[in-house]
């Protein structure tokens, strides 16, 4: 659970690193400043990785090593595309997906070893 939420405060960072790169590209675009459309493409690049990252949390909740996967993924494509805009979402999404699979460990420990349940319940569950 802790996993998915910040993975979706990552996306939601994201898209707000997404949509300031494409506020500078305009704005460069507009007073003609040379570059410009470099950080328009970046902006659709962070935002796909963003969606990505998100979408990382949300299937952190059946699958957490798909889902830490694809946070990792983000992570390390937006820090490569845009460094200074994708600090917050880098720490969010790394975060939330260390957290994805320190949950999934423990998940499959209390699986096979039946934690909490009683004898017959633990018998049904390891076949």
């Amino acid at each position: 659970m802790l996993g998915t939420v910040i993975g979706l405060l990552g996306g939601l960072g994201g898209v707000g690193g997404a949509a300031l790169s494409l506020g500078l590209g305009v704005i460069g675009y507009l007073f003609e400043i040379p570059g410009s459309s470099v950080c328009l493409s970046d902006a659709i690049i962070l935002l796909v990785l963003a969606f990505l990252g998100a979408s990382g949390g949300l299937a952190g909740f059946y699958r957490p090593k798909l889902g830490a996967l694809l946070q990792f993924l983000a992570a390390l494509g937006g820090i490569l595309v845009s460094f200074l805009l994708w600090v917050i979402p880098f720490v969010l999404f790394v975060a939330g997906a260390l957290a994805l699979i320190t949950n999934a460990n423990r998940k499959k420990d209390k699986k096979y070893y039946g934690v909490g349940k009683i004898p017959i319940q633990s018998y049904w569950n390891l076949k």
